[in-house]
């Protein structure tokens, strides 16, 4: 994963470690196919290289499972430390984190250093699956991220900083080290970097707390249709997350995803706020058939209802999506003036949508 990483993990002659250690020393002759017994006491060391593993007969520290250094080039460490339960621990240097490249790309991957409550909940095999590309599934390095990924399932993540040291702390089946080198892993086929938007998308899928909801607020700035696609998925995700891809799509002018909106607010009072802004702003732009969906969507929640019918009123009055009605650039003789009616028609539709705005607090919106 680093410059150097090297570990020594504990004779295991009944497999009764983290699970996707277990699996992970078992695939250890692939690549050390003079290993006798990768369930005796082994000392595995990845640099730029390759892998080497040996037997090692050294004592492990009671209670761990696995402990090492991730060395970084101009010769720093990062100390970790796993127990059997997959509770990992890296402690050392920030700046010497920062400078180890994959470790850096790790923690800005799992946006663990935000400021405030950093701790975050990530599915590994959502994380590395994303962030992978160019690998054969079925090759060794392909069953590694597949199966070794699904293997770790959910990572526990926390980073802490007390002046220049860093702590980062990790509980998976996997313990911390296994599912950062396999993000590592990924990357390495076509030497990927961290694409901006790319980072929201996968924290959108993978997160498991706010940061699934900040990335859904992000995703707004992307014109892209992978982005698109992901606001969509999150409406149905957890309530929050709805609401930002709600608004998020708003924003967007999605007006052919109202109807899923419609649907994913239903019987949420949060996600109504933001459906009911959506509706003010992007019920001129839908199409008729939109707008038939959309009402049959919201025909199940009365409150929804409500919100299609006063906005329907107010574009019949301004002349907006009534297909039946002309729109001549000239009004023929003798035929009444609404140039006035429809301006202040208008504007009673836009307030409307601010209104509704109003109703989401400011610090759940981007500004």
């Amino acid at each position: 994963m680093a410059q150097v990483l090297d570990v020594r993990l504990r004779a295991d002659p009944e497999s009764r470690g983290p699970p996707a250690l277990v699996w992970a020393r078992q695939q250890l002759n692939l690549w050390a196919p003079e290993l006798a017994d990768v369930r005796a006491g082994v000392r595995v060391r990845i640099s730029a290289s390759g892998v080497r593993a040996s037997p090692d007969d050294e004592e492990i520290p009671a209670g761990a499972y696995m402990v090492g250094r991730i060395a970084t080039a101009d010769g720093a460490n990062l100390a970790l430390h796993c127990d059997a339960d997959g509770y990992e621990t890296w402690r050392g240097d920030r700046a010497a984190a920062e400078r180890c490249a994959p470790v850096s790309d790790f923690l800005t991957s799992t946006d663990v250093l935000r400021p405030g409550d950093n701790a975050t909940w990530l599915d590994v095999a959502v994380l590395v699956g994303l962030s992978g590309t160019g690998f054969e599934t079925e090759a060794p390095t392909g069953l590694l991220l597949t199966l070794g990924a699904a293997e770790c399932g959910e990572l526990l993540l926390r980073a802490t900083t007390q002046g220049d040291q860093l702590l980062v702390e990790g509980r998976s089946r996997g313990g911390l080290t296994w599912p950062a080198l396999l993000l590592a892993l990924a990357r390495q086929p076509s030497n990927l970097a961290i694409d901006h938007e790319q980072r929201w998308i996968t924290l959108a899928y993978a997160a498991r707390d706010s940061r699934r909801q900040e990335a859904g607020m992000q995703l707004a700035r992307f014109a892209s249709r992978a982005s698109d696609r992901c606001l969509r998925a999150l409406l149905r995700a957890d309530d929050a997350s709805r609401v930002r891809a709600i608004e998020s799509l708003a924003r967007r002018g999605a007006a052919d995803a109202l109807p899923a909106m419609l649907a994913a607010a239903q019987g949420d009072d949060d996600a109504r706020a933001a459906v009911s802004a959506a509706v003010a702003s992007l019920w001129p732009d839908c199409s008729d058939n939109v707008r038939r969906t959309a009402r049959t969507r919201a025909a199940a929640d009365p409150a929804l209802l409500a919100v299609i019918t006063r906005v329907e009123h107010a574009a019949m009055l301004a002349g907006i999506g009534t297909a039946s009605m002309p729109s001549p650039t000239v009004a023929p003789p003798g035929a009444p003036r609404t140039g006035w009616a429809s301006l202040l028609a208008l504007t009673a539709l836009a307030l409307l949508g601010r209104v509704l705005m109003g109703a989401i607090p400011r610090g759940q919106r981007i500004s």
